[in-house]
């Protein structure tokens, strides 16, 4: 996580070091010729383009990981719906949300200290909260959080593939 964390860090000054050039170059666009500063700013992007793409070349995903995560993650994620089913039940909202943030926060606290997230135990251990373990597993599944994303990325290959068929790739490095 922390790893992730520094990459985005990164990633996000780059992006700012390149919009502070940028506008530079746009705001002494009066002593600069435009088309300069075009090609500048193109040469920027054309840079961006060629890291990212060395950076992720030979990426590889690895779905069991990734399933291993959300596992270990999905019960936070699913906080809202649990809560809403549980207004379903009968309970009070405030006191159901009360409930799931103090639980969270011991979850989140035991998994800092090492141990495997316990959110659905300590949940289902609060009498008060209405659900036993089942019904609270019965939330978990992954696909009734990933929205409209699959119709979106399928929409959005139908768009670009053809824009891309018998574009010539460059596989030169750049080296900084």
């Amino acid at each position: 996580v922390a790893e992730d964390l520094n990459r985005r860090v990164e990633v996000a000054e780059l992006y700012a070091f390149l919009d502070r050039l940028c506008d530079l170059f746009l705001i002494g666009r009066h002593l600069v010729c435009a088309s300069a500063v075009d090609d500048v700013c193109f040469l920027c992007a054309d840079a961006v383009l060629r890291l990212c793409r060395n950076i992720t070349a030979g990426l590889r995903v690895n779905e069991k990981i990734i399933a291993a995560a959300v596992r270990e993650y999905m019960p936070f994620i699913a906080t809202e719906n649990l809560l809403m089913e549980g207004v379903k039940r009968g309970g009070d909202r405030q006191k159901l949300h009360e409930i799931i943030r103090e639980c969270s926060m011991e979850a989140t606290e035991h998994m800092k200290n090492g141990g495997k997230c316990d959110l659905l135990e300590l949940l289902s251990a609060r009498e008060d909260f209405g659900m036993d373990a089942a019904a609270l597993e019965e939330a978990l599944e992954p696909g009734k959080y990933v929205g409209r994303c699959v119709s979106q990325v399928d929409a959005f290959l139908r768009e670009i593939t053809p824009v891309l068929e018998g574009v010539e790739v460059s596989t030169e490095d750049l080296d900084v």
